[in-house]
């Protein structure tokens, strides 16, 4: 509702999540420590097995500008954490145009309640700024999650802030201009 080869990135604040993949899925080892620091700060009080978990399974992913993350409709392949780099996030209205929903900037996690829902994206993400992210499967994500239930009471947390975010943007989206 979210990547090209990690290097050193210094993106910033504003997360989110709702993202699928469609690329490569070979193992990159990104710089010692990058990823954890990361996903401690978007995920604070992650159990410390869950994280070295999480950081065993990553695999970097890259997306160049326009080029589209995920789709609406498209099933969830996993959870997607931007390292840098930004996403427009959208949806079809009912006559086919495209309504943009927010930006989500770098660093940020993607895909989240997708996943986790099982269920296909209702939005569009599409590439804005040249994105470098690290990619978690759904299976072996899932699998964390339920080895490590606090994991997945603080990912819950985020998917809940994620969901009132985006009803509040809808609602808004629903006001008549001038209310």
């Amino acid at each position: 509702m979210f990547v090209t080869h990690v290097t050193e990135s210094t993106s910033h604040p504003a997360y989110h999540f709702g993202m699928t993949l469609l690329r490569d899925t070979s193992r990159v080892d990104i710089e010692h420590g990058y990823f954890a620091d990361i996903l401690k700060n978007l995920v604070p009080y992650l159990p410390f097995g869950a994280l070295a978990a999480l950081e065993d399974l990553h695999r970097q992913r890259s997306y160049q500008c326009g080029e589209l993350v995920h789709q609406e409709g498209a099933a969830s392949q996993g959870v997607l954490l931007l390292y840098s780099g930004a996403v427009d996030i959208s949806i079809l209205d009912k006559r086919g145009r495209s309504i943009k929903l927010r930006q989500v900037l770098a660093p940020a996690i993607l895909g989240l309640n997708e996943t986790v829902s099982d269920h296909v994206f209702k939005t569009r993400a599409t590439c804005v700024k040249e994105l470098e992210a690290a990619f978690l499967p759904a299976a072996p994500f899932m699998n964390i999650l339920r080895q490590f239930p606090m994991a997945g009471l603080q990912f819950s947390r985020l998917m809940s802030e994620d969901l009132t975010a985006m009803y509040i943007r809808l609602a808004d989206l629903r006001r008549p201009i001038g209310r």
